[in-house]
């Protein structure tokens, strides 16, 4: 990470300006979304993450400030909330069950109107952040796969997604990597899940290392819900980082990796979940399954990670 960088009013008003002209009004109900939506019915405790992540990606999209952009993205999820969405919900026949739904597209056409209408109150009287963050990198490759599976997420300050703000602490930040296998759900969800479930933790201002484990644990178990619910078989090995001050806590699943460079030697901060990491084979096979080589270790010789999110006809072996 190069040296933090602050960012304050003249910055966040030339954006908002800027959008403004651009993007004013609300869409109009022919109008496609200005974005491609990944999943399309959700239940109620996935509205916000889905909100915060529509929000994001827009206005990444158009080169928003980074601390602006999730001072609007938690604005925005304020505002949908109070919104009332009888009239959005479908009643489904999926694999299991019939579920009463919430439609999507109706969803988004709302948060991307609110969007409009937070850059047009904020424009005149723009919000200025003086908190110093990191600039950070990212780069992804797909490879040979049909379609991008992993994601990352990088989030500046994991505070300003929360309900509670308090401008007197520091910047929290955010950084994971997400492994997909088997399709872009799992991942996909994860990367838009996981920090929603880590700052709503109630002990997440006290307990950061707690507050990360449940998130993992959390966003398995709606994952999996939605699995289920629609058939899906992907899964996603993932690590993630929150940088507290002089604090790294550091949570994975599977063998994604991730290390910390110091004064150019590199320190070992993990040690991935491998079918042939002793400790796992012992797991595995208490819980009833087996890990046997064909080409690699596998659990029950389908899969070469012993832990991941999704993947729930091998969920008895593999949490």
């Amino acid at each position: 990470m190069a040296e933090p960088q602050r960012q304050d009013c003249s910055v966040n008003r030339a954006f908002l300006e800027e959008f403004v002209a651009n993007h004013s009004g609300p869409l109009n109900p022919d109008e496609p979304l200005p974005i491609r939506l990944v999943t399309y019915y959700l239940t109620d405790d996935e509205v916000e993450g889905e909100v915060v992540d529509w929000t994001l990606e827009y206005l990444r999209k158009n080169n928003a400030p980074g601390m602006l952009a999730l001072a609007i993205a938690r604005e925005t999820v304020d505002a949908v909330l109070k919104v009332d969405m009888t009239s959005f919900f479908e009643e489904r026949q999926d694999f299991e069950e019939t579920s009463l739904l919430i439609c999507a597209d109706k969803v988004a056409k709302v948060v991307f109107n609110k969007v409009h209408e937070i850059c047009e109150e904020w424009k005149d009287n723009p919000p200025a952040d003086y908190t110093p963050t990191p600039k950070v990198s990212t780069h992804a490759i797909k490879n040979t796969r049909r379609k991008m599976e992993d994601k990352h997420v990088t989030i500046p300050d994991l505070n300003k997604l929360g309900k509670k703000q308090n401008n007197n602490v520091s910047p929290v930040g955010f950084y994971a990597v997400y492994d997909g296998h088997g399709g872009i759900d799992a991942s996909h969800y994860a990367a838009t899940h996981l920090h929603c479930h880590i700052v709503s933790h109630p002990e997440y201002a006290s307990n950061k290392a707690e507050a990360l484990r449940a998130g993992f644990t959390v966003t398995d178990d709606k994952f999996v819900d939605k699995a289920r619910r629609e058939g899906l078989r992907s899964g996603t090995t993932g690590i993630a980082m929150i940088h507290d001050e002089n604090m790294l806590h550091v949570g994975w699943i599977g063998d994604s990796q991730g290390l910390v460079m110091k004064q150019g030697k590199a320190i070992t901060v993990m040690d991935p979940h491998k079918p042939d990491r002793e400790d796992e084979k012992k797991r595995i096979e208490e819980l009833g399954g087996c890990v046997v080589w064909f080409g690699a270790w596998r659990v029950n010789g389908s899969l070469a990670v012993s832990r991941a999110i999704g993947r729930w006809h091998l969920d008895n072996n593999m949490k």
